[in-house]
């Protein structure tokens, strides 16, 4: 992308034309690049609702499994690994 930024944010435009869900990155001048997108292009999304501000709360596994289950099973085999003292050899 190129060009001024709130061109490239913009809420009808290239983000819902080409059904955009997310961004690649990579740095094509220096390590700044990603400082700089983070600091002038995700405002610039927050702003026009196009990228969260915030999370919801809970681990991934609640997320995909649902409240509740944030970790493992007591049926489940990896249970025995959950602390490091339970480990084979330690």
């Amino acid at each position: 992308m190129f060009g001024y930024l709130s061109n490239q944010c913009g809420g009808s435009g290239f983000l819902d034309s080409c059904d955009v869900d997310g961004f690649n990155l990579a740095y094509a001048v220096t390590p700044e690049t990603f400082a700089d997108f983070v600091n002038l292009v995700v405002p610039e999304l927050q702003g026009r609702g196009r990228y969260k501000r915030d999370y919801a709360p809970g681990t991934l596994r609640e997320k995909l499994y649902g409240p509740g289950r944030a970790r493992l099973g007591a049926d489940h085999p990896a249970v025995r690994f959950r602390s490091i003292a339970d480990l084979p050899g330690s």
